[in-house]
């Protein structure tokens, strides 16, 4: 059979006789002939007449461990390794059964709202970026135990490298999973020896901020930590499977032979103990968990003075190690597909379009190398599972208008033009290479489809800050949204950090505007550190909450004594009080010296039209001092109570004879 199948794909074609498939399938055959047919020959063709049985034998058995041999050679040179590249189209290559989705939001960046409004985008068009644990969901790139890598470039400063505002909103967005997050996120990269995650001057709204900033400021809570592969970059290491803990490179014992590239893939373990394979897995247990290790490949859109273009598949020399094989000599015969394939393919490759170096190869000021001076603000972001696809639209829509409105010749990162050495010819033959690993990717635009948006979002107008709101007051939160965030709103009062009420699921609105009245209730405790949240239910992270905070006030409030009075001994005084609406009928009334009660009315009328008063005599005998509060307290609403601002005094001639003096 083996004989039978390497007849069948090889065909006319002898050059498919290089393919590992038919050479491991030729020597199958081969040992199955030296094995089942050599006594039988030997046999037929009259060995018997010139040899000695021993020397049939020795005859046989040198022909079988000589085909040993060659198969325990092919074997362990690697032979056995998947198929490259080398079929024609349409018979080897894996063509798409369905369009490539790509994804773009224009106007905003993951500075301002972008990430949310890609998530959203993607979600309402089937791509669903939670995976959930129940199985009637549909099904989600990220799990809520998931370790993601997040790959990003931190080779470059300034505009040169993934903007850390957008890595800030992604990580935002995984810990964001509605089941919550218990997993590890790493943000990697090998910079060839000139990485960094500390670049004193980033890409991002504030340059300080690096991307070390971003992760640092997850980690107190979270399992987010840094990986820089540079540091590894120039170490062989073997894999977990076969004894070495080490970290390091997996390198390839041989060149891909279509490509000419020398895989390798990192392997390392996390700030939080978590033995990774880039290829293979996590390592947990003595065995791979492959399925739980998820890739979001996250390069800048930028020019390239050596290959035009650099995005999703470019972005791969920095998983590869340049020093234990460089893999740029194969870029245009493939090579970053077959890295794609041969080390891991992403789960999701979002493109960071805030800021694109778009002077072409040839003219000073083409990237990678994107200084300030030179970048171009796009705010655009976009998205897609399908790395070949997504390279073409930016290419084709983001990077070569902005490029010719500053008056340059874009045909060199034009991915419609294929002459050797332009982007189109390298990125086809990337294209080959995936499609031979088994992904359907595409660079026709015809199996294209492209969703774009400017942004959904919901801004709180009220109350958004420095606001009143009496305990019992009517109030109305209300909100615009633009976009589509989906038919209902979730809206949180918050206390600090903490949320202390939930509406769970309001009409969002007409018209771009919302709103929804409410009764603060009388047993919120009063305070100044109060917001309101208001998310979109569809999409957890369209959401906005009150850009300063309010002050909750009690329905009770005290004016008299408030502080600073003097009451003599024996004199008439009154406890006066305003309430609003309705706390209750009866209050409690409470004298403090210091922070001790040292006399209490149980109960007192509330009073009428929104004041109340109580007359009393200060006791001729009570305790000079100059630290007395009163308190007054609704009896039905502990929390709707209000107490004298400042100390009062007790003190001065009394004005009741004292009995020695009768």
């Amino acid at each position: 059979m083996s004989i039978l199948w390497v007849l069948f794909r090889s065909g006319a074609k002898p050059s498919r006789l290089v393919y590992p498939c038919q050479q491991a399938a030729a020597m199958t055959g081969y040992l199955w002939i030296a094995t089942y047919l050599a006594f039988p020959l030997a046999a037929l063709v009259g060995i018997r007449r010139w040899a000695t049985s021993g020397k049939v034998t020795l005859m046989a058995g040198g022909f079988l461990f000589f085909g040993c041999i060659l198969a325990l050679i092919y074997i362990t040179s690697g032979g056995v390794g998947a198929e490259p590249a080398g079929g024609e189209l349409g018979s080897e290559i894996i063509l798409p059964t369905a369009p490539s989705d790509i994804f773009v939001v224009q106007g905003k960046t993951g500075y301002n709202g972008g990430v949310a409004d890609l998530l959203q985008l993607m979600e309402s068009n089937g791509l669903h970026f939670y995976q959930y644990s129940d199985t009637p969901a549909p099904e989600g790139l990220i799990g809520s135990d998931d370790v993601v890598i997040i790959k990003v470039n931190s080779q470059w400063p300034e505009r040169g490298g993934t903007n850390t505002d957008l890595v800030e909103a992604v990580i935002a967005s995984i810990l964001a999973h509605p089941e919550g997050f218990t997993g590890e996120i790493i943000v990697a990269d090998n910079g060839q020896g000139r990485g960094s995650f500390s670049w004193p001057q980033s890409n991002a709204e504030d340059p300080g901020q690096t991307i070390q900033m971003v992760v640092d400021s997850f980690s107190g809570s979270h399992k987010v930590s840094t990986c820089l592969w540079d540091s590894i970059r120039n170490t062989a290491v073997r894999e977990y499977d076969q004894g070495d803990i080490r970290d390091g490179y997996i390198v390839s014992a041989s060149e891909h032979p279509r490509t000419k590239l020398k895989v390798s893939y990192p392997k390392f373990r996390t700030k939080y103990g978590t033995n990774i394979s880039f290829r293979n897995g996590v390592w947990e247990n003595g065995s791979y968990n492959n399925s739980r290790l998820k890739l979001i490949n996250m390069p800048v859109l930028k020019s390239h003075s050596g290959y035009e273009v650099t995005a999703s598949l470019k972005h791969y020399v920095g998983v590869v190690s340049v020093s234990l094989g460089d893999p740029h000599a194969s870029i245009d015969l493939g090579g970053l597909g077959t890295a794609l394939v041969e080390t891991r393919y992403p789960e999701l490759n979002i493109l960071d379009a805030t800021w694109i170096n778009a002077v072409p190869q040839g003219y000073p000021g083409a990237g990678p190398a994107t200084p300030y001076r030179v970048a171009t603000r796009a705010d655009t972001l976009a998205a897609s599972t399908d790395p070949v696809a997504l390279d073409y639209y930016a290419a084709k829509y983001i990077l070569m208008p902005i490029s010719a409105t500053a008056g340059y010749d874009t045909v060199t990162m034009d991915p419609d033009a294929l002459s050797p050495g332009y982007f189109g010819s390298w990125l086809r033959a990337a294209e080959r290479e995936i499609r031979l690993g088994g992904f359907p990717v595409t660079s026709n635009e015809s199996l294209m489809h492209v969703f774009i948006a400017t942004g959904n979002s919901i801004t709180i107008s009220y109350p958004d800050g420095n606001e009143e709101w009496p305990q019992g007051s009517s109030q109305t939160i209300r909100w615009n949204y633009a976009g589509n965030p989906g038919p209902t709103v979730k809206i949180e009062a918050l206390r600090g950090d903490t949320v202390i009420a939930t509406v769970r699921s309001t009409p969002i609105g007409t018209d771009g505007s919302g709103s929804y009245s409410l009764v603060v209730p009388y047993e919120t405790r009063p305070g100044s550190e109060f917001t309101i949240r208001v998310t979109s239910n569809r999409y957890p992270m369209c959401g906005d909450a009150s850009d300063g905070a309010f002050t909750v006030t009690p329905a009770i409030t005290l004016v008299t004594p408030n502080g600073g009075e003097q009451w003599i001994p024996g004199s008439s005084q009154t406890i006066r009080w305003h309430y609003t609406s309705d706390p209750g009928s009866t209050v409690r009334i409470e004298a403090l010296r210091e922070t001790r009660v040292i006399a209490t009315i149980p109960q007192h009328p509330m009073g009428t039209d929104g004041t109340g008063c109580f007359n009393l005599i200060v006791p001729p005998k009570m305790l000079p001092g100059s630290s007395y509060r009163i308190r007054v307290t609704s009896t039905r609403y502990p929390s709707c109570t209000d107490v004298s601002n400042a100390p009062f005094t007790v003190g001065g001639e009394s004005l009741t004879p004292l009995m020695s003096d009768r």
